[in-house]
């Protein structure tokens, strides 16, 4: 109707019109995998600086050895040839796991409680991730993208000044 009649314009349609035209879809993915490369390296550098060569062993938790297929693996090694871990949801549970020495950076400290609900923002990129790589999914929305660079924001200097 907005298109016939410029002048029909009710509350709310052009933040509609907006949050569902996909506008922010690229800049989300390219600003994802950037940050997930970066998660990424920090976690291996910082798992290896920790546990050596039995990072693997020691610093991931089983139910995220088993996801990359290798509980029960007898070469307990094989995974040093490339680091497989590529999921937000992965890297939450490795940050939980290793809390001591990883939660200051990833926390959110304007939530409230238990471990998993300051982490619970990479959850939400994952599902923001698998949007942007779906095209059949919802598209990201100006408040979703204002969420992610507030807090990109707020976690990329720090993995930078732990070093």
């Amino acid at each position: 109707i907005n298109k016939r009649m410029p002048t029909f314009s009710p509350a709310g349609l052009s933040d509609y019109i907006r949050d569902s035209s996909g506008q922010y879809n690229e800049e989300v993915h390219q600003l994802l995998l950037d940050f997930q490369g970066k998660v990424k390296n920090f976690l291996f550098e910082e798992l290896e600086k920790k546990f050596g060569d039995s990072w693997w062993e020691q610093g991931v938790p089983e139910k995220v050895q088993a996801k990359c297929g290798y509980a029960g693996v007898e070469d307990k090694h094989a995974h040093e040839d490339s680091f497989y871990l590529d999921s937000f949801s992965d890297y939450a549970d490795i940050i939980e796991f290793n809390w001591l020495s990883m939660g200051t950076i990833f926390a959110d400290v304007s939530q409230s409680g238990k471990r998993k609900t300051k982490i619970e923002w990479l959850k939400k990129f994952n599902e923001f991730q698998i949007r942007v790589t779906r095209p059949e999914r919802a598209p990201i929305t100006m408040d979703e993208y204002n969420f992610i660079q507030m807090t990109l924001n707020r976690v990329i200097p720090k993995l930078y000044t732990t070093k």
